[in-house]
């Protein structure tokens, strides 16, 4: 115990493991999730068509049909910002049940997404704003789709910690007949 590295040794992992057990107290004391009170989601209109973004690696894409969904959202999540957030991952989830001949198939599409890295940009006001991503199945057609549903999921990316996500607020929709 008298030589110099074993003191620097000693002094190294104590510090290390004192540093690990805070970074763990701080992951769990900001671990508590706050909803978001203020969700309004809408959805105005559904279209169903042949035109969408064709996908150049999948010739099946050619004869689909694509969703088209016009929404309003509004939420304010600048109170999730604490020191401890790096950045909230929001998105909308399209989850609908497709039973194409015997078998039902459950789906879930992202078809809109944003990051927000500030409480100054964490107020969402958008109205008729259509999907950002195109929305098809994987059969050729919605034909069978039922039970449709929209989700606003808020993601909280934290600086130290687990992530925690939540899903915020739902909106049935039906798919109309192709147009």
């Amino acid at each position: 115990m008298n030589k110099f590295t074993t003191r620097i040794s000693s002094i190294f992992s104590f510090s290390s493991s004192a540093f690990m057990v805070m970074i763990l107290l701080m992951a769990f004391l900001t671990r508590n999730y706050q909803d978001v009170p203020n969700v309004k989601l809408d959805v105005q209109e559904v279209t169903v068509s042949n035109k969408g973004n064709y996908d150049y690696y999948d010739s099946t894409s050619r004869d689909a049909e694509f969703a088209r969904i016009k929404f309003n959202l509004s939420a304010d999540m600048s109170h999730l910002f604490n020191w401890n957030t790096k950045q909230l991952f929001c998105y909308l989830l399209a989850e609908y049940e497709n039973s194409e001949g015997k078998t039902e198939t459950d789906n879930k599409v992202i078809i809109w997404d944003r990051i927000i890295v500030s409480p100054k940009r964490a107020k969402l006001s958008m109205k008729k704003h259509f999907n950002k991503y195109s929305f098809r199945d994987y059969n050729p057609s919605f034909k069978g789709a039922k039970k449709a549903k929209l989700t606003f999921v808020v993601e909280r990316v934290p600086v130290v910690g687990f992530f925690i996500n939540k899903s915020e607020h739902s909106v049935d929709f039906e798919y109309p007949p192709k147009q």
